[in-house]
């Protein structure tokens, strides 16, 4: 089990997160950590709590008990976009784009978000005139996420496929120290789940971001997951590296089915 001694220098911690809707439980005294750089892969079945963690994680909804550190500092009482300043990025299991907008338009009010730099409400109407500086990031990141033949497509015309790379570069153009991915797989076909896997695999090389992956599809989080934290009826039962995570019988039974 991971070490959640408060002392520990973990980049995010989870301590004793606890949620209720109506009287029914939903999260029992949850507590996980995030090493800066790994990726968790939280699974389980439906109705275990996943979402619910994750957005207490990211502050769209406020826990009844416990806290959540990251890099130190408690922030389970600050809103969402505190949160993000702090370094937290997201993508969303249903597709957030901006319709009419290209992948480069995109990165760019990103960035601009990110930097505190231009104005949004001219970026948003098309009246922004970028520097050149922004143009290199953003062309950079295009050409890491295999967007350069797309950037001025409109979202749109996008595949699905597509449209969830560019919620990813959005994410990382931000540089985060954490990533939170809710379903990045979520309407994706086999070949595009594979664009998403190569894509995870080749951030996980930059060494400073943490990735936090909900996910139903469970070869891809075999591939792409470094540890996994396992929820079942609002309690954690197994956390730890991925091998040793499926092999455990309770897992097995509550998440595959079998022992």
């Amino acid at each position: 089990m991971t070490d959640m001694t408060p002392g520990t220098a973990k980049l995010l911690k989870v301590m004793n997160l606890s949620k209720c809707f109506g009287g029914l439980e939903v999260l029992r005294h949850v507590s996980i950590a995030v090493e800066r750089g790994e990726v968790l892969g939280i699974i389980g079945p439906n109705g275990a709590g996943k979402t619910t963690l994750f957005n207490c994680i990211l502050g769209v909804i406020s826990a009844d008990a416990g806290a959540v550190i990251l890099e130190g500092k408690r922030i389970d009482s600050l809103p969402v976009w505190k949160r993000a300043d702090m370094g937290m990025a997201r993508t969303f299991q249903r597709l957030e784009l901006f319709s009419g907008m290209t992948p480069r338009e995109h990165l760019l009010v990103a960035d601009r978000v990110h930097r505190h730099s231009g104005s949004i409400f001219k970026d948003l109407r098309g009246h922004g005139v970028p520097a050149r500086e922004e143009l290199d990031r953003v062309s950079d990141v295009l050409e890491l996420f295999d967007l350069a033949e797309v950037a001025d497509t409109p979202a749109e015309a996008l595949s699905l496929g597509h449209g969830r790379l560019v919620e990813l570069a959005r994410a990382f153009i931000l540089e985060p120290i954490l990533l939170m991915l809710d379903e990045p797989s979520s309407g994706l076909d086999a070949s595009e789940t594979e664009l998403i896997i190569t894509m995870l695999e080749r951030l996980q090389g930059n060494g400073r971001t943490a990735t936090v992956i909900v996910e139903h599809d469970l070869q891809m989080v075999r591939r792409v997951a470094s540890r996994l934290a396992v929820l079942n009826s609002g309690e954690l039962i197994a956390d730890g590296d991925v091998g040793t995570v499926l092999a455990d019988s309770q897992v097995r039974q509550v998440y595959l089915g079998s022992t």
